[in-house]
């Protein structure tokens, strides 16, 4: 190369050139992957956390464009734990901690807002929107009903009433009828079949030393998080909160379940016969995935895109549930199921016209996933909730980012994975029929294969 200083100058400046282009190339992927990293960091908006001595966790967001000052409070343990034959303790407790008479009106005629109160079998939510002006009242309110309810003789049996009163109510709807009874064949006494609500005549059984129980078993502070999002000043609403809330109770240790696991549902079509009702209604229930699961978001989705496929090809609804342990599909819709018959007039087939089966099993089209995953991802970034920071402690999910992630990781060939494994599943097929409703045969269903 000595002997030819041009081949040199130029194998030299090649040399130069290449380097300074593989560092440009580097520097640029690590401003690239910053960027990316910082835009994603920037989407979720940090909450001010701070963590109290009896172990209560709480998240305050200071945001001046809300009118409204909402505050949540949820305890991390559902009605999964109300004891077998006395279903709907957890609600009637939260009727005892905010008595439907008083404390509704309170929020809306003193302060100038609204409460609510939500019982699942995942967890108990307290959730609350005031004036700013009028934040502290509520926190002092509501942190009372957690550190100093009377549980007493007198304050159940008012409770229990209520409750039972609602609930024989509740009991001539044939639909809440209809679902209650499909979960309970699909799940048996596992947690998930047994209604949250609860019924008649369980709650009818509960007395005040049951309450006492459930309470110090899980209406502690260190299985509770607070939430606060609205115009008030981060530092003044942890001092709110400690001064109210630092008495509530610590627990004695890690809630214990002893659930029996679920057994194979019956797949047979079952018919309930109701003296009440006007019309047949049908339900079909599968086994989906939980909340914690690596499937979760393609399950979401798949719910999503088939949700809209029941509600416009079969005026039908489709709930989707994704609970701690596990999950489900509830198809609801008019009508009962009935047999299919073959070409052959003469031979009857025994085979049931399954419509969420069908929608299962009819692939998920790219169009279909993309609008659905972009919902998900607008609805997971739209703005901070407090359901979206709960979840991540109720069902132990780890970072906000980690689980944003794993969203738009989520392809098309996970969903339809998703959806092959689900349609495996045993079916429970169940159709409520008042006794003087009108009979409906399958002809009637259009997506019934009988008339194709």
């Amino acid at each position: 190369m000595a002997g030819n200083p041009l081949r040199f100058v130029l194998t030299l400046t090649f040399r130069m050139q290449s380097t300074i282009l593989k560092t440009s190339v580097t520097v640029a992927f690590i401003m690239v992957s910053a960027l990316c990293a910082f835009a994603q960091e920037s989407i979720f908006s940090k909450p001010r956390t701070e963590k109290l001595l009896n172990g209560l966790t709480a998240h305050v967001w200071q945001d001046k464009k809300l009118e409204k000052v909402k505050l949540d409070v949820r305890v991390h343990s559902g009605a999964a734990f109300d004891p077998q034959g006395k279903e709907g303790l957890l609600k009637l407790l939260s009727e005892v901690m905010f008595p439907s008479d008083t404390a509704y009106g309170y929020f809306e005629d003193e302060l100038g807002g609204s409460l609510k109160v939500a019982v699942t079998h995942d967890y108990l939510q307290i959730s609350a929107e005031v004036s700013p002006d009028k934040f502290l009242d509520a926190v002092e309110f509501m942190s009372a009903a957690f550190r100093n309810v009377e549980i007493s003789k007198e304050t159940t049996t008012l409770a229990r009433d209520f409750r039972v009163k609602q609930l024989e109510e509740s009991a001539k709807n044939p639909a809440i009828l209809a679902d209650n009874e499909a979960l309970a064949r699909l799940w048996g006494v596992f947690p998930y079949g047994r209604p949250a609500e609860g019924d008649p005549e369980a709650i009818g059984k509960a007395d005040f030393a049951d309450l006492v129980f459930l309470q110090g078993r899980i209406v502690n502070a260190d299985n509770s998080t607070v939430v606060v999002i609205g115009n008030v000043d981060p530092g003044f609403a942890h001092r709110a909160i400690k001064r109210y809330f630092g008495g509530w109770h610590k627990g004695t240790g890690k809630i214990a379940s002893n659930f029996t696991l679920p057994e194979k549902p019956d797949t047979a079509p079952v018919l309930v016969n109701t003296d009440f009702g006007k019309e047949p209604l049908r339900r079909l229930a599968v086994e989906s995935v939980s909340r914690k699961s690596d499937d979760y978001f393609a399950a979401k989705i798949l719910c999503d895109v088939l949700q809209k496929r029941a509600s416009k090809e079969m005026k039908s609804d489709l709930e989707c549930r994704f609970n701690y342990l596990r999950g489900s599909m509830l198809f609801k819709t008019l009508g009962a199921s009935g047999n299919s018959l073959s070409d052959d007039p003469g031979v009857t087939v025994t085979k049931v016209y399954n419509p969420l089966l069908d929608l299962l099993t009819r692939p998920v089209t790219k169009e279909e996933f993309e609008a659905a995953r972009n919902s998900e991802v607008v609805g997971y970034t739209a703005g901070n909730t407090p359901e979206v920071w709960f979840d991540l402690e109720t069902y132990e999910l780890g970072k906000l980012q980690d689980q944003f992630k794993k969203l738009q990781a989520t392809t098309l060939e996970n969903v339809l994975g998703v959806a092959s494994r689900i349609a495996k599943n045993p079916f429970v097929d169940l159709t409520v029929m008042p006794l003087e409703g009108p009979s409906i045969s399958s002809d009637t269903d259009p997506k019934d294969p009988s008339r194709r």
